[in-house]
């Protein structure tokens, strides 16, 4: 994750698209279909190659779902509009997300494991993480705190 802007009007955070997941999906895909293509060929006909060909096509679809909703993530705090703009980029186009500054509880770290990164707590909703794909990167920490001293600086009365 990487501060883009820090202005007394806007806090901008993105997080770039994760290559090694669209390789590790790349590598799904690849091999379902290649599992998928030896399948059917006209010597594998019985039950256990049926059985690998639903693995290939299983295989497929984890590689497509992948691809399909890793995303690059941007967080947009903006004093103006007084509102926290959540943004991702898919392969299947953009998807976006504003929240007023009245509705956000808090930003924090969500932990999953070794697996970090930046969550917003809405009031009457569930919480909505930043970056879809985690990363082990401990730097999130220091970075909602920034975050949140940015909000706490333009609620302030």
């Amino acid at each position: 994750m990487k501060v883009i802007e820090d202005s007394p009007q806007r806090f901008v955070v993105t997080s770039r698209r994760k290559i090694i997941a669209d390789l590790a999906s790349l590598f799904f895909l690849s091999v379902g279909a290649l599992i998928a293509y030896a399948m059917t060929q006209e010597n594998m006909r019985d039950i256990l190659n049926v059985f690998a060909l639903f693995l290939g096509l299983l295989f497929n679809g984890i590689g497509a779902f992948g691809l399909f909703h890793n995303a690059s993530d941007e967080a947009v705090l903006d004093a103006t509009t007084r509102t926290i703009t959540i943004k991702r980029h898919r392969l299947t186009g953009r998807d976006t997300l504003a929240i007023p500054f009245s509705e956000l509880a808090d930003i924090f770290v969500h932990e999953d494991d070794d697996m970090h990164t930046i969550a917003f707590s809405v009031k009457g909703r569930d919480n909505i993480l930043l970056e879809t794909a985690f990363s082990g990167n401990r730097k999130v920490a220091p970075l909602a705190r920034r975050m949140r001293d940015w909000l706490d600086a333009q609620t302030a009365p």
